[in-house]
């Protein structure tokens, strides 16, 4: 497991990417829109516990962490 920096950067655009393109969310960039961040809800549920850091989804959703830990 990967420590969580909790900044978005090449790795975690990267990882979002993937998870775009594996899901056959288009385009696969590193971008979390509205569509991103409802895939990523319904994967992650809505309280996800992560050592140390509760993460709540919202359409102001930071899935940094959780992306940088997977």
């Amino acid at each position: 497991m990967m420590k969580s920096t909790a900044r978005f950067g090449p790795k975690t655009s990267n990882a979002i990417s993937r998870f775009k393109f594996d899901r056959q969310l288009l385009p696969a960039d590193g971008v979390v829109g509205r569509k991103t961040s409802a895939a990523l809800d319904a994967e992650f549920p809505t309280s996800l516990l992560i050592p140390d850091r509760l993460l709540r989804s919202s359409p102001k959703s930071d899935w940094t962490p959780i992306l940088q830990t997977c």
